[in-house]
């Protein structure tokens, strides 16, 4: 389940992801599938190090 429906505010989920980058260069963050759609992941920070970003599709 994504961090907002657990309970998290959208702040908090922002701060996460800056220390993440932070941390680790980059996040990836994961969407699940939907009812019409495939799930897949993307890439954040990587562009901030000259790095393309990606994206994955399942």
């Amino acid at each position: 389940m994504c961090d907002m429906c657990d309970g998290m505010s959208l702040a908090d989920v922002e701060v996460r992801s800056d220390q993440c980058i932070r941390d680790f260069g980059r996040q990836v963050l994961f969407v699940e599938p939907g009812r019409f759609s495939q799930p897949y992941a993307y890439t954040i920070g990587l562009s901030l190090r000259g790095h393309p970003e990606f994206w994955f599709v399942a």
